[in-house]
């Protein structure tokens, strides 16, 4: 009995020795097949520091283990800006069930060892760059029911094989890639599929009629492909739990299912940008729970139903372009959660009570008052006929846009109109009855970006209401009846972008304030009785693509200046009474495609300089004086006779029907002889020079004290440390903007009255001297209207060194972000934004040697009393080689703007620059710090921005004074910064090779701008 108790004793000490041993040699096989993970790829924040074989694996960050098995169970490495190709040991973590490796930079193939993973029931690899087909083996991992596989480079068609075993899968996501081909029937296997998201790919063919299958699913998103066929008839009969269906931007032809109606959780219905007939079904409105419909860009017909009235939920109805007909029901306006109303383009009316339909007073409008939350109101393009209520004042104050273009209204614009505070755009334009003043109490429309009543008969005077409208963008009032002046005070409107005055009967000269908006894009005043010259000041408008004077009055000659427009596209002066020569400096205006100076009394040649345009498309110098020879290179090889005819005495090639040029040999003796005198005047200039700079160098090393650096024309006397003492009350505490690390900033008067901003260095700092020399280098050989001007600087040997800079009224970006009484709207944020990458662009490709300013934040972005951005200190910047990308610092810029390189390894580049306007660009919008007490232990501003965006959450981290204290957006707004947050997390990629340059993102923004206005 004693000898059977011994044995099994024995035994049972055996079993843990062996269990143990099992357990011990499985953790080390996954410990191995870790490390191997890690070796394999490229962690620059140390994320994955603790997988070492000194620490138990299960304590790795990431990792979690089972309690009975020991082995890994999951693993989360989402998010840490990995990088590398993933290796095949990872599929001998053979009990793992989740695997999240998003947001990071993986990329090649997916090992197809990672078929081992059996047990895996959750895999997400979404937002890295993984490439090459989706393996079909994922379909042999029966127990999977996440699939996430969105924002790669996945590409190749769907595999049936994918979909023969995964009977579980409850998610499927393949979004945000190239998967080409049609969509196989077995995917009718997935019967417990609650969503299926195939969006933004280039998936062809129908979908198969085996959807009936997925009775469990919730969500259908197949946008953004090219996908044709019908909806499938019954789809809500088989899958009535439906609250999504995505299918916008495809080819889906037929009309919308009959079963739609089994549908009754539906919340969203987005079938727009498709082919889709037929009506609108009377039974939308029994779908209570309704919140969007969008079927616009479609070729619906019929009448919009009244029942759409009962859906209390619905927010968005955007049934545009169309051919949708009978009148707007009514009904609509007691949609109360109503925010967008978009009906444009189609052949809607509103209902009239009898008598002549242009007599109408547009009741619906006075019904749709009743929507508290409408914010877009666009019904351009339908033969509304009628003319504007009264009550088009008592609109809610959230509206911010009220389109009715081409709607054929008559009578004029209700004084009314001027309560609606909170509007961003009024275009009432192509309404060939609409008369009448633009009303006085346009002052009112505080908020204004956009007038457009081009294409009416309105009549009187520019109101002078315009210019207390302080964020006006556009104003576009061609092709009316106006007469008097262009007020002067428009010249103070700093915001302006496109002026559009053409075709009215202004008269008088172009008030000289208007050559001071010089973030004009447009100007166009042609078609008018306007008089006078074009000033030299007409070099100003160095952000103009388009200026139109032409069938005017104007005189005098064409200014030398013009060729600061670099911009310029199109240059319209045609039917005045322009004289003299064209200037040669035209030929620098590199971007012009158009220039048409005809019809004028021009003389003299035409530049030969003009060949150098080599976008110029078209070209018309016809009736004038001109004499000499027509160009035959560049873009003259495309133009023809009619250009060129009616001049004086022009001579060339026979294409241009003018006679060919007699050469005189005795002017080329001549020629010769000038040339020589040149050369020899040039020999004794040489020399005058030399002799001067011998004389300079002598004179400045004998000073020794007070030395002035001059950096601008503006002072042409010295400043000296007496007079910055007397400037800045001795370096009063009362007049301290702020300090930095190398120095105070102090607000000073000069004797002339002129206030400026003196940058005192700290010299006992270390780095100082070396940040007051670049600082010198830098401003004094940069000009960019988005940089900080320094006037002057003073330097006292080694005991004061100073700068002397342009005073800046609004103060910083900071102070306006974080500071409380202060408020930027999101056009404002965004110009601040844009001056900021002009900036930045200069800095990097618009000077002979590239600069990188290394510290990038909001206190280095001052504004000016125009809200214009200038960056400034220039202490930390350095200076690129031609050869090389990058160069390496000691120094480091401020913690949470600087690139990963850039704190790890001292690297510094154009792209570490980058990287910090991304952060700059986030917390602009989101007003959050990246130092914030909740990024110090855990995440970043970058991945707590990149989260909320990934989960359609954007709106919880954005700043609420975006919104002007509105409680809801229009979709189109939310896009806006949804693009600018991608631009910016593009802008942070962990490998600076993977960031945008700084010219892409400047022109991504410019195009977020002009679709946000």
């Amino acid at each position: 009995m004693a000898s059977s108790a011994i044995i099994l004793m024995l035994l049972f000490q055996c079993s843990i020795v062996f269990c143990t041993t099992i357990s011990t040699t499985n953790i080390t096989r996954d410990q191995s097949a870790l490390l191997k993970f890690k070796s394999n790829i490229i962690d620059p924040q140390r994320h994955l520091g603790d997988w070492t074989p000194n620490k138990p694996i299960c304590a790795w960050k990431g990792v979690k283990c089972s309690i009975s098995h020991q082995r890994v169970t999951a693993l989360n490495i989402s998010d840490m800006n990995l990088s590398g190709k993933i290796p095949p040991e990872l599929g001998n973590l053979s009990f793992l069930v989740s695997l999240d490796m998003k947001k990071n930079d993986f990329t090649g193939n997916l090992p197809g060892e990672l078929v081992h993973l059996q047990r895996l029931r959750s895999l997400d690899l979404r937002s890295n760059n993984f490439m090459g087909p989706v393996p079909f083996w994922l379909g042999s991992m029966s127990k999977l029911e996440s699939l996430l596989l969105s924002f790669n480079n996945f590409t190749g068609s769907l595999t049936p094989l994918l979909f023969n075993n995964l009977t579980n899968l409850k998610a499927l996501a393949l979004r945000n890639n190239s998967i080409q081909g049609p969509i196989p029937k077995e995917i009718g296997k997935l019967n417990k599929l609650i969503e299926l998201d195939f969006q933004k790919n280039q998936i062809s063919g129908s979908i198969p009629y085996t959807i009936y299958n997925l009775s469990l699913l919730e969500i259908i998103s197949l946008s953004f492909n090219s996908l044709s066929g019908t909806i499938p008839n019954d789809l809500c009969h088989y899958s009535p739990r439906l609250t999504g269906i995505f299918l916008p931007i495809n080819q889906f032809v037929g009309q919308i299912p009959t079963s739609l109606h089994e549908c009754s959780h539906l919340q969203i219905l987005s079938i727009g940008f498709n082919k889709f007939t037929g009506s609108i079904p009377n039974y939308i409105g029994n779908l209570t729970f309704l919140q969007k419909i969008l079927l616009n860009k479609n070729n619906f017909t019929g009448v919009v139903p009244e029942e759409i009235g009962n859906l209390e939920q619905l927010e968005y109805l955007v049934i545009d372009d169309n051919s949708l007909s009978g009148v707007i029901p009514n009904s609509i306006s007691n949609c109360s959660k109503l925010i967008v109303l978009s009906t444009f383009y189609n052949q809607l009316s509103s209902s009239i009570s009898g008598g002549d339909s242009s007599m109408n007073e547009l009741s619906f409008i006075t019904l749709m008052t009743r929507c508290r939350n409408l914010n877009s109101f666009d019904i351009s393009g339908n033969p509304i006929y009628g003319f504007l209520p009264n009550s088009i004042g008592n609109f809610s104050a959230s509206l911010q846009y009220f389109q009715m273009e081409s709607c054929q209204l008559n009578g004029i614009i209700p004084d009314e109109v001027g309560n609606l505070s909170s509007l961003l755009i009024l275009s009432l334009s192509n309404n060939n009855h609409l008369s009448g003043l633009i009303p006085s109490s346009i002052k009112g429309l505080v908020n204004l970006q956009i007038l457009d009543l081009h294409d009416t008969r309105i009549n009187g005077t520019i109101p002078l209401g315009l210019c207390d409208l302080p964020s006006l963008y556009l104003i576009y009032l061609a092709n009316n009846r106006l007469t008097g002046n262009i007020p002067a005070c428009l010249g103070r409107k700093y915001s302006l972008r496109n002026l559009n005055f053409y075709n009215n009967m202004l008269e008088s000269s172009i008030p000289l304030s208007l050559w001071n908006l010089k973030d004009l894009i447009e100007l166009n005043l042609g078609w008018n009785r306007l008089n006078g010259s074009l000033p030299g000041e007409v070099g100003n408008l160095e952000a103009l693509t388009t200026l139109d004077l032409s069938t005017n009055r104007f005189s005098g000659s064409i200014p030398s200046t013009i060729q600061n427009l670099k911009s310029l596209q199109s240059l319209y002066l045609e039917e005045n009474s322009f004289e003299g020569s064209i200037p040669d400096t035209i030929g620098e205006m590199y971007s012009l495609e158009v220039l048409d100076i005809s019809n004028n009394n021009l003389s003299g040649t035409i530049p030969n300089a003009v060949t150098k345009l080599s976008y110029l498309k078209y070209f018309n110098v016809s009736f004038n004086k001109l004499f000499g020879e027509i160009p035959s290179e560049g873009p003259f090889v495309n133009f023809n006779a009619s250009y060129f005819a009616s001049n004086a005495a022009l001579c060339g090639s026979s294409r241009y029907h003018v006679p060919p040029c007699i050469v005189n040999s005795s002017r080329r003796t001549k020629k010769k002889k000038f040339i020589w005198w040149i050369f020899i005047l040039a020999g004794i200039i040489f020399v005058i020079g030399v002799i001067a700079l011998t004389i300079f160098l002598i004179k400045y090393k004998r000073q020794k004290r007070h030395v002035v650096v001059e950096m601008d024309p503006y002072t042409t006397s010295r400043i000296s440390y007496y007079d910055l003492l007397r400037a800045t009350e001795d370096f009063s505490l009362s007049n301290l903007l702020g300090t930095g690390s190398f120095g105070s900033v102090y607000k000073g008067v000069l004797n002339d009255g002129k206030i400026v901003a003196v940058k005192v260095f700290k010299l006992q700092v270390q780095g100082a001297f070396q940040s007051f020399d670049v600082e010198c280098e830098v401003l004094r050989n940069l000009r960019h209207r988005n940089l900080t001007k320094v006037i002057t600087s003073c330097s006292n040997d080694d005991d004061f060194k100073a700068l002397v800079i342009e005073y800046m009224s609004n103060g910083s970006l900071e102070k306006w972000l974080h500071s409380e009484n202060y408020f930027l709207d999101m056009l404002q944020r965004l110009n601040i934004m844009v001056d900021v990458s002009q900036a930045l662009e200069y800095l990097h490709y618009g000077f002979s040697t590239p600069i990188v300013h290394c510290d990038i934040k909001p206190s280095n972005v001052l504004l000016d009393e125009n809200m214009t951005a200038h960056l400034c200190d220039f202490g930390l910047t350095r200076f690129l080689n031609e050869e090389a990308s990058f160069t390496h610092t000691n120094t480091l810029a401020t913690f949470g703007y600087i690139a990963p390189e850039y704190r790890s390894e001292g690297i510094v580049s154009r792209a570490g620059d980058v990287y910090s306007f991304g952060i700059l660009l986030m917390e602009t919008f989101t007003k959050t710090k990246p130092s914030e007490e909740m990024f110090t232990e855990n995440g970043s501003l970058k991945e707590w921005v990149y989260d909320h965006l990934s989960r359609n959450q954007l709106g919880q981290v954005l700043d609420s004074d975006l919104w002007s204290g509105n409680e809801q957006r229009i979709n189109e707004e939310m896009q806006s910064v949804s693009s600018i947050m991608e631009l910016a997390l593009k802008c942070c990629a962990g490998s600076p090779k993977e960031r945008m340059n700084i010219k892409d993102v400047s022109v991504a923004l410019e195009k977020i701008r002009l679709a946000h206005v």
